[in-house]
């Protein structure tokens, strides 16, 4: 298929331009194959796919081939080994591009990933397909997290790795005293970066020296344990590391086409000014910064990953082969960058006059009546729009209205479009018409 594609074949272009138009061709740059090298490139979603499950099956491989299948007790780790090889080996091409997002399934995920099932029972594994977007899976997949598929509870383990590659890394700072999460501000940096040598920042908001983290995107996915068996359903839902942590990033980056759509304006409301910018290709993140914020511990060689309360470290760790692993672990969270059509809302100063509101988070408090104004007045539903609190540089405030769809769908456009609108619509929901007292 790679020598086909490199013969740039017309017949498919036209194809490709009979399906997509001349627009979105031109956006995705179709004529100078740029959506093929998205696919078939050094880091396309088609060689990242191949890439990992060669990695998987040449692992089983090699953890088969040190297990005598003449000793005992060696015997059925042995045979499971081959079984679950035979499985990945002729699972259907279909399955196996969907589930890697090579080919779109419902929801049109950018980024999914997978919890791959290493288990060698084929009527209890064969036919789940846990996949996630990174949005979500870094919450539902994050070892030692547990997911119920096919009437069993599987656990999570590790996190996926690729051979002579590695996981995007960033450094991400949060303030001791306020607890604000400041986004990276430089590129990628090796997992085993040790963050005592970061630069110091000062907290924008209370100027308070801040403390520097890792987070890495799990881009490979995620997997089970080999010789962990799913445990029967229960009463109680399995632990969940939520990812409840989304973050602006940025506007750099943009295209010329995102830059020439962007918007600015000034509205004055009680005689003050509040400053709108809409972008689309706004970068945000979402983290996962473990049980209490304490992050995880993971193997950069192996991919072990556990939370960091529950690692004892006189016992060591395995890899998900159950083979002996002696790399040092890092301290991480984990994240997931994406792009989307962002609304970016300036503040005037003002001081609150009633004391009971003076230690409150004001900035919350307006951002969440501003996405109920604009889900009332335009018909939106909220779980397609999202938002934050950001911090400049200079320590101002800023609220952030996001399409909460990888891409955008153009909902920040119409609450930029229709803010006077949506500001009084957010009056009225907080105006204590619903029975509660005035907000």
């Amino acid at each position: 298929m790679q020598q086909e594609l490199d013969s740039h074949p017309q017949d498919l272009l036209a194809e490709i331009h009979n399906a997509l138009g001349a627009e979105i061709c031109q956006v995705l740059e179709v004529d100078h194959w740029k959506l093929i090298d998205q696919l078939t490139g050094p880091s396309g979603t088609l060689t990242k796919a191949i890439q990992e499950r060669a990695n998987d099956i040449n692992s089983l491989s090699a953890y088969q081939s040190n297990l005598d299948p003449s000793k005992q007790g060696e015997q059925q780790p042995y045979n499971n080994a081959g079984r679950l090889m035979k499985t990945l080996k002729e699972e259907r091409s279909i399955n196996f591009l969907s589930s890697h997002g090579v080919l779109p399934k419902y929801g049109f995920p950018v980024d999914s990933v997978n919890l791959n099932i290493l288990y060698h029972d084929h009527e209890l594994s064969g036919s789940i397909d846990l996949s996630r977007d990174l949005k979500i899976a870094i919450s539902e997949f994050a070892p030692p997290a547990a997911v119920v598929a096919n009437g069993r509870v599987w656990t999570s383990y590790a996190i996926n790795t690729v051979p002579n590659q590695s996981w995007p890394t960033y450094i991400y700072y949060t303030c001791p005293k306020c607890r604000r999460i400041v986004p990276p501000n430089r590129g990628m940096v090796s997992v085993t970066f040790n963050t005592d040598e970061a630069e110091l920042q000062s907290c924008p908001s209370c100027g308070k020296t801040m403390q520097a983290h890792k987070f890495i995107i799990p881009q490979f996915g995620f997997s089970t344990k080999i010789d962990v068996a799913p445990k029967p359903v229960g009463d109680s839902r399995p632990k969940t590391y939520y990812a409840t942590q989304t973050q602006f990033w940025g506007l750099e980056g943009r295209t010329e086409r995102q830059l020439a759509e962007a918007r600015e304006q000034q509205i004055l409301f009680a005689q003050k000014p509040v400053s709108l910018i809409y972008s689309p290709g706004g970068q945000l993140f979402v983290l996962n910064r473990g049980s209490k914020n304490r992050g995880f511990l993971t193997c950069p060689e192996c991919g072990f990953t556990t939370d960091r309360a529950q690692f004892n470290p006189r016992k060591g760790h395995r890899t998900k082969f159950n083979r002996p692993c002696h790399t040092k672990l890092e301290p991480v969270s984990l994240g997931h960058r994406f792009s989307t059509d962002i609304l970016k809302i300036t503040l005037p100063a003002h001081t609150v006059a009633n004391p009971d509101y003076q230690d409150k988070d004001q900035a919350s408090s307006v951002l969440y009546a501003i996405l109920e104004g604009a889900s009332a007045a335009l018909d939106i539903s909220r779980d397609d729009i999202n938002g934050c609190v950001n911090y400049a540089a200079d320590g101002t405030q800023e609220l952030i209205l996001f399409d909460d769809t990888p891409g955008g769908s153009g909902f920040s456009k119409q609450i930029y479009e229709n803010f006077e609108q949506v500001v009084h619509e957010a009056i009225h929901q907080v105006s204590g018409i619903c029975g509660c007292s005035f907000h």
